[in-house]
């Protein structure tokens, strides 16, 4: 990361050029071109944007429709056998496979806010000026402000935008390829940009982002992906087309490439450090990265050929097997005590920087695995897992989402919000004092997260790397963790050992639709009078 100070005019153009170009022109009102020399002659008719978007909604509808007949064929079902069957847990269920629905295809669109360190542009305010750099408090990001955007995601130094026509917007660190698309003078990286070359034809209803990587799913259910990840000595990798030999997946993916090896109707995606993960309509799912420390969920060679006894030379890297077991996509498996099988039939999943969490459909239990060293898999021990294990302590509390930071994870539950792994900057929020002496401090089973009297229910969890972020069903934010960044939005540079909720209001914010962190930062989608 640099701090060094930047010229007025970045890549050419100056903040202030940049903020107040991307209007619409005055024959383009409310997602209508007026055609004609004049714009008089002929009637409205929809842009390409209004189309896709449109598009996007029927094909939503499908998929809310056959969620709708398949509730409905359960719960005859069930009660049919037992009409005095309690149909809590199936009921929440449903609301939040529908809240899925509505989030991918139905999304309500806002404005985006950004808060946290932004050293190298993933703030989206330039790098010109300390307070583009240094925000405490969420900021309008007026680079999208004439866009419709309906999610976020936030990686370790670049943050990504989608919008209701399926576009995506980047900004960031391009060092490593992870925004997608080259720092020129109409599109600086350190302001947001749209992501085009590779993207043509692509409608995209998902984002995910890792530490340099991001992955985007297509309304096909193809899965694109840019960026690279990174090997524990740092070298730079990712999948590489099958014609140009397996040595072509050392590097970085600088424009988006289709992901080779995953089957077709993808309903999820997520992304780790430097691993990603993909959930089908069936509930299989797939991995696939770096997994050197058991995060893909099964076995995979080492990234080296064994050594030559004797030689002093450092081994080279196996080229072939890193393509083969790490870069292309494959199932997960449960761990030997939990039957071994193959993972199937998740309704739910989530990464941290180096492990993976799944539920599953039936029971809604959760399976964790990859680095423990915080005891973030939730297991009660700090042993690392090659393959997804039960963790136990969550059975029977029906689990709905789950979310992992750096080094801990944060589960959503119809009983409430529990959260495990390292504690010493609050991002457990479980613990009103944090002494000074409990530096690396940490819980290997599930804690319950209490939310402050009042806040309502949660109904959306996400993870920082050292801070938690959770939106309730009255749209409102609550943060806590680590917070000498700013990250958590609160307004001043110290950690957060509770969850505390952030004045989006005080930002002229109304609702609080969608939200994400990353390294240092957070990214908040929020409703406004204007949009």
């Amino acid at each position: 990361m640099s701090s060094q100070k930047r010229g007025r005019t970045d890549g050419h153009l100056s903040k202030e050029q940049y903020n107040a170009g991307g209007g619409a022109s005055s024959s383009q009102v409310q997602g209508f071109s007026f055609g004609g020399a004049s714009g008089l002659s002929s009637a409205p008719v929809a842009d390409q944007d209004t189309l896709t978007a449109r598009k996007i909604v029927r094909v939503g509808t499908g998929r809310m429709r056959r969620l709708n007949k398949k509730f409905k064929d359960a719960v005859q079902q069930v009660l049919a056998r037992d009409g005095d069957t309690d149909l809590t847990y199936m009921v929440a269920d449903y609301l939040s496979y529908s809240a899925r629905v509505h989030q991918t295809f139905f999304a309500d669109h806002g404005q985006v806010h950004m808060c946290g360190n932004g050293d190298c542009g993933q703030l989206g305010f330039g790098t010109e000026e300390m307070r583009d750099m240094d925000v405490k408090v969420p900021r309008l990001l007026p680079g999208l402000s004439k866009h419709r955007v309906t999610a976020v995601t936030c990686g370790g130094i670049a943050t990504a935008a989608l919008t209701e026509s399926g576009r995506v917007f980047t900004w960031g660190s391009s060092d490593d390829g992870g925004i997608g698309r080259l720092s020129g003078p109409d599109a600086p990286e350190q302001f947001p940009g749209e992501v085009k070359e590779g993207l043509e034809g692509a409608t995209i209803i998902g984002l995910a982002s890792g530490d340099c990587q991001t992955i985007a799913l297509d309304l096909s259910g193809k899965v694109y992906g840019w960026g690279c990840f990174k090997d524990k000595e740092g070298k730079q990798w990712f999948q590489a087309p099958a014609d140009k030999g397996s040595k072509a997946c050392k590097g970085a993916a600088k424009r988006p490439i289709v992901i080779s090896g995953l089957p077709p109707h993808v309903a999820d995606i997520k992304c780790g450090n430097s691993f990603c993960l993909a959930l089908t309509m069936a509930g299989e799912v797939l991995s696939w990265g770096i997994g050197e420390i058991g995060e893909l969920g099964r076995e995979v060679c080492s990234m080296k050929v064994p050594p030559v006894p004797g030689s002093d030379e450092e081994p080279p890297y196996d080229f072939d097997g890193i393509q083969r077991d790490h870069l292309t996509p494959a199932g997960m498996y449960r761990a030997a005590e939990d039957g071994g099988a193959r993972m199937e039939n998740v309704k739910a999943i989530g990464c941290g920087d180096f492990h993976s969490l799944l539920v599953t459909r039936a029971d809604a239990d959760v399976y964790a695995c990859g680095l423990n060293s915080y005891g973030q898999l939730g297991l009660g021990d700090t042993d690392n897992r090659k393959r997804l294990a039960l963790v136990r302590d969550l059975a029977a509390l029906n689990t709905m989402a789950v979310a992992g930071g750096g080094m801990h994870s944060l589960v959503l539950t119809t009983e409430g919000l529990f959260s495990f792994g390292r504690k010493d900057s609050g991002q457990l929020g479980c613990t009103a004092a944090i002494n000074k002496g409990d530096w690396g401090a940490f819980e290997t089973s599930p804690m319950e997260v209490h939310l402050p009297s009042g806040a309502g229910s949660p109904r959306k969890v996400e993870c920082g790397t050292n801070h938690c972020l959770v939106i309730t069903d009255k749209h409102e934010l609550y943060t806590w963790g680590y917070g000498e960044m700013g990250a958590l939005g609160h307004g001043k540079d110290v950690d957060c050992n509770l969850p505390k909720k952030v004045d989006t209001a005080k930002r002229g914010i109304t609702k609080v639709l969608d939200a994400d962190g990353g390294g240092q930062h957070s990214a908040i989608l929020g409703e406004t009078a204007d949009s």
